[in-house]
Protein backbone atom coordinates (compact mmCIF):
# COMPACT_ATOMS: atom_id res chain seq x y z
CA UNK A 1 0.00 0.00 0.00
CA UNK A 2 1.06 3.43 -0.90
CA UNK A 3 -0.12 6.94 0.52
CA UNK A 4 -1.63 8.99 -1.94
CA UNK A 5 -2.84 12.63 -1.71
CA UNK A 6 -5.81 14.37 -3.03
CA UNK A 7 -5.87 17.91 -3.88
CA UNK A 8 -10.15 18.64 -3.30
CA UNK A 9 -11.71 20.91 -5.52
CA UNK A 10 -13.96 23.91 -5.23
CA UNK A 11 -16.42 22.87 -3.27
CA UNK A 12 -13.94 20.68 -1.17
CA UNK A 13 -16.44 19.12 1.20
CA UNK A 14 -18.27 18.03 -2.17
CA UNK A 15 -14.91 16.54 -3.41
CA UNK A 16 -14.05 14.88 -0.05
CA UNK A 17 -17.84 13.10 0.13
CA UNK A 18 -17.49 12.08 -3.62
CA UNK A 19 -13.94 10.52 -2.37
CA UNK A 20 -15.52 8.77 0.46
CA UNK A 21 -18.24 7.46 -1.60
CA UNK A 22 -15.88 5.43 -3.62
CA UNK A 23 -13.26 4.80 -1.07
CA UNK A 24 -15.10 4.53 2.33
CA UNK A 25 -13.66 5.74 5.19
CA UNK A 26 -10.04 5.42 4.04
CA UNK A 27 -10.01 9.09 3.35
CA UNK A 28 -8.50 11.04 5.84
CA UNK A 29 -8.47 14.67 5.74
CA UNK A 30 -5.35 16.50 5.91
CA UNK A 31 -6.45 20.51 5.38
CA UNK A 32 -9.69 22.28 4.07
CA UNK A 33 -8.45 21.43 0.57
CA UNK A 34 -6.18 18.05 0.68
CA UNK A 35 -7.16 14.13 1.93
CA UNK A 36 -5.15 11.21 2.31
CA UNK A 37 -5.16 7.80 1.51
CA UNK A 38 -3.98 4.57 0.92
CA UNK A 39 -4.16 2.83 -2.27
CA UNK A 40 -2.55 -0.36 -3.35
CA UNK A 41 -1.20 0.76 -6.54
CA UNK A 42 -0.77 3.35 -8.95
CA UNK A 43 -2.76 2.26 -11.75
CA UNK A 44 -6.16 1.73 -8.68
CA UNK A 45 -5.13 5.41 -8.17
CA UNK A 46 -5.48 6.77 -11.22
CA UNK A 47 -8.60 4.86 -11.95
CA UNK A 48 -9.90 6.36 -9.07
CA UNK A 49 -8.79 9.78 -9.74
CA UNK A 50 -10.27 9.60 -13.37
CA UNK A 51 -13.82 8.60 -11.32
CA UNK A 52 -13.63 11.95 -9.86
CA UNK A 53 -14.90 15.16 -10.73
CA UNK A 54 -13.81 16.96 -7.39
CA UNK A 55 -10.72 16.50 -7.18
CA UNK A 56 -7.98 18.44 -9.06
CA UNK A 57 -5.07 16.57 -8.41
CA UNK A 58 -3.34 13.17 -7.49
CA UNK A 59 0.18 12.70 -5.76
CA UNK A 60 1.55 9.85 -4.40
CA UNK A 61 3.90 10.03 -1.34
CA UNK A 62 7.58 8.98 -2.34
CA UNK A 63 9.66 9.69 0.63
CA UNK A 64 8.97 10.61 4.07
CA UNK A 65 10.99 13.66 4.99
CA UNK A 66 12.46 13.41 8.94
CA UNK A 67 13.00 17.32 10.66
CA UNK A 68 16.01 18.77 9.39
CA UNK A 69 16.57 20.98 12.70
CA UNK A 70 17.04 17.76 14.07
CA UNK A 71 19.89 16.80 12.06
CA UNK A 72 21.71 20.24 11.95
Amino acid sequence: MSSYFFLLGNTPELSLLELRSLLGDDVTPITEELAHVEIKDDETAKAIFKKTGGTVKLVKQIKELTDMKKNL
